[in-house]
């Protein structure tokens, strides 16, 4: 198979693959350190279906990415376990 060929095969394969997840963006109102970001992190990353979750230090913005669909409930009682406080993006 030529790079051209199997390059588009992977690209739609990977594209098809991330339009099936769902994506939730979030400002933590409260971190103060790389620490709260670690541990903001790591308690979303236990929500079922949640594949992965970035933090940004300085802005506290946030991304979470799920195979379903995650209630923002879920979110903010997560955080309130590291005592931490979120808003929505709408």
């Amino acid at each position: 198979m030529d790079w051209e060929i199997h390059f588009k095969l992977e690209f739609q394969f990977n594209f098809l693959l991330k339009s099936d997840l769902f994506t939730k963006k979030f400002k933590i109102t409260n971190l103060h350190c790389a620490s709260c970001v670690n541990l903001s992190t790591e308690v979303l990353k236990e929500i079922d279906g949640v594949k992965d979750v970035t933090v940004d230090l300085k802005t506290g913005e946030g991304n979470l990415t799920a195979e379903n669909e995650v209630v923002w409930q879920d979110i903010v009682n997560k955080l309130k376990e590291v005592d931490k406080t979120a808003e929505q993006y709408a």
